[in-house]
């Protein structure tokens, strides 16, 4: 496992496609895919999201969610991504909600998924929900893996609640047919 891989804010293609399966928490275990249809400027893209309302959802990279006006943003990974990077963001959705992360990049992990084995960037922080002056606090990791140019888990312990994962199940580059998924890492 090498400590110099780093995380740049990948290009996505128009094609990518992207299955992940959440588990735990109240909800039932289910999955969506983000299926990429636009390519903009600065790592931005669109993509369809299974059971979205919009007809796209638009990233400024993986996990960012560009909310329409006047809703503000909340950047989850900060691009690059390198050992021991460390940020905090904070918004204010509504006059009574925020929402904060602090995340620092902890480590390189050689991580196991459906899609295959990836060395990926191990990051390590919490989330924080505030509505009306009462505080959520989840801790969080996340494997952001440069192979894959997408998170491939992230986990939220949640107060009450339990873990709730997100792994990356199906991938499917635009240069790839259908059927395949990319070859493993060599260790």
């Amino acid at each position: 496992m090498s400590a110099a891989i780093t995380g740049d804010k990948p290009t996505m293609q128009v094609g990518d496609s992207f299955t992940f399966r959440i588990t735990g928490g109240p909800a039932p275990p289910r999955e969506w895919s983000e299926h990429v249809i636009e390519v903009l400027d600065g790592g931005r893209y669109r993509a369809r999201v299974d059971g979205h309302a919009q007809p796209f959802v638009e990233f400024d990279g993986p996990g960012n969610v560009v909310q329409p006006p006047p809703w503000p943003t909340l950047q989850l990974l900060q691009f690059p991504l390198t050992i021991g990077k460390q940020w905090s963001n904070a918004v204010a959705d509504t006059p009574v909600q925020t929402r904060a992360i602090d995340y620092r990049v902890a480590a390189v992990e050689r991580l196991k998924l459906r899609v295959g084995e990836y060395d990926c960037l191990r990051l390590d922080g919490h989330e924080t929900t505030t509505v009306s002056g009462a505080s959520v606090v989840s801790a969080g990791t996340i494997f952001f893996c440069p192979a894959l140019r997408h998170i491939g888990l992230r986990e939220t312990r949640i107060p009450n609640v339990g873990v709730v994962r997100q792994e990356l199940v199906a991938y499917r580059p635009a240069s790839s047919p259908p059927a395949n998924s990319p070859r493993p890492a060599t260790p």
